[in-house]
């Protein structure tokens, strides 16, 4: 990648989308061996070289117990246009009950990620290993909230005891919080729908970004109370289980 020096942010965007543009040819990574803590070392490695896939948290680290969250990245196009609109991160849990992906996708719009290039220091991703670096360090806390906004529906299923369809499809409709972080405001929509295997997957989309001291950005603040988010990715390992599924 060029340096971005001298230009414009929407010429930045488009190559921090050019980085990504080889993605991947494999669902899944496939590493087999007897012992898991070899395994996922082996996954760790492959993770940190690989340009489009983004290391996002490890847990029990040298165990048997040994536990790996990544994002794989994906370009959107949108209709029949040359160019990607949107970059997508499909959410990898490597857990000891299995492995599942395709699941939990996040998706930023091209304005959005003009909006972080706006608002941070260029010179930071000015390579393709700084954007690596970047995105993970941005989608991380984003991946929280999304799992907190799934927690929610998820209690109240569990809570759910009407016979009525229509109320309970109400607890399915579209979603919509936000996260802050690096003194940025994005406004997350939740959706649910299905992969391309047929079965149930969360989409969560950031349509724009704002400086948290925008009128706009403090209104939601003031309005919207948001749960306390849990610490770690795999503070919400459960949640996942259910859909884990072996090799």
């Amino acid at each position: 990648m060029d340096s971005f020096k001298n230009k414009s942010t929407n010429k930045i965007a488009q190559d921090i989308i050019n980085c990504f543009k080889e993605g991947s040819k494999a669902n899944i990574i496939s590493i087999k061996n007897n012992k898991r803590k070899i395994m996922i070392r082996r996954y760790a490695e492959h993770v940190k070289k690989t340009p489009h896939l983004l290391l996002l948290e490890q847990s029990k680290i040298e165990t048997q117990e040994w536990q790996i969250a990544y994002a794989d990245v994906t370009l959107i196009k949108k209709n029949d246009e040359e160019d990607y609109k949107y970059i997508g991160f499909d959410i990898h849990f490597n857990l000891i009950e299995g492995i599942i992906y395709k699941r939990i996708f996040i998706n930023f719009s091209f304005h959005a990620l003009i909006r972080v290039i706006e608002r941070c220091n260029i010179q930071e991703l000015s390579t393709p290993d700084k954007v690596k670096k970047f995105l993970s360090s941005m989608i991380k806390p984003i991946l929280l909230r999304c799992l907190s906004m799934y927690e929610d529906m998820y209690e109240e299923l569990s809570i759910y005891k009407s016979d009525d369809t229509i109320e309970k499809n109400k607890i399915f409709e579209k979603r919509e919080s936000y996260i802050i972080t690096n003194n940025l405001f994005m406004p997350i929509v939740m959706e649910i729908g299905k992969n391309p295997s047929g079965k149930i997957a969360f989409g969560f989309t950031i349509k724009t970004v704002m400086p948290d001291t925008y009128n706009g950005a403090k209104k939601t603040i003031k309005e919207k109370e948001r749960k306390h988010l849990k610490e770690k990715i795999f503070d919400y390992s459960y949640l996942l289980v259910p859909y884990a599924h072996l090799l």
